[in-house]
C-alpha cells in the first residue's frame, strides 16, 4: 500500500511539472501587427541628420578601393578611387578580357558619378566632385541623393538603419554629422 501512495504520489508531481512546461497559448496575431522577424529585418528608417558621411566599407568585388559621400551644409562632395586589379591566378590569355571587363564597370560607374570628367590612364587617381544644393531622402529602403544632373540611390542593408548597397554592390556605413 505505502509503494502505492508513493508512486501515485511521484505520478502526480511528474505531470503537474509537466503541466507546468507547456506554452501559454498566445492569441494569433491580427493583420495589422508586423512580425518580429520582419521588425527585425526592416528596422525603421529616418534621416537624423541631412548631414552625413557615407564611407566605403566592402567592395564586394567591385574595382573600387575608397568610396565617400559626404553630404555638408547642402551639397555633396563625392570621392572615389578605382583599382582594376588583376586576380594573380588568372592565365595572360584571360587576364586581358577580365582587365577591360573591369575597365567597363569603372567607366559606367564613373559616368554616373563624376559627369564632366575623363577617367585618367593613372590607376589610382582620387577623383572628386562637388554637387550642390543636394536634396536627400529615404524612399521605402531606398536612401537618395538627388541634385542638379545628379542622383544616387542606395539601399539598405536587410536589418540595417547605417549600412547600404550602392548598384555596384559597394557597401557603405552611414555616419551622422551629429554623431561623435
Amino acid at each position: 500500500m505505502k509503494k502505492k501512495t508513493m508512486f501515485t504520489g511521484i505520478l502526480s508531481l511528474v505531470l503537474l511539472f509537466l503541466v507546468s512546461c507547456t506554452p501559454k497559448e498566445t492569441p494569433p496575431p491580427d493583420d495589422s501587427s508586423v512580425s518580429r522577424e520582419e521588425q527585425i529585418q526592416k528596422p525603421k528608417l529616418e534621416l537624423e541628420s541631412d548631414e552625413m558621411i557615407i564611407m566605403q566599407v566592402d567592395n564586394h568585388g567591385f574595382p573600387q578601393s575608397q568610396g565617400v559621400y559626404d553630404v555638408h551644409e547642402n551639397a555633396l562632395t563625392i570621392v572615389k578611387q578605382y583599382i582594376p586589379d588583376d586576380d594573380e591566378t588568372i592565365n595572360s590569355e584571360k587576364m586581358s578580357d577580365l582587365f577591360q571587363e573591369k575597365i567597363d564597370m569603372i567607366q559606367k560607374d564613373f559616368d554616373e558619378n563624376f559627369a564632366g570628367q575623363e577617367l585618367s590612364d593613372d590607376l589610382f587617381k582620387v577623383y572628386e566632385r562637388k554637387v550642390p544644393n543636394i536634396n536627400v531622402s529615404l524612399d521605402g529602403q531606398e536612401l537618395i541623393l538627388k541634385g542638379k544632373d545628379f542622383k544616387k540611390i542606395f539601399n539598405f542593408v536587410v536589418g540595417s538603419t547605417v549600412r547600404v548597397l550602392d548598384a555596384n554592390n559597394v557597401e557603405y556605413k552611414i555616419k551622422f554629422d551629429n554623431e561623435e
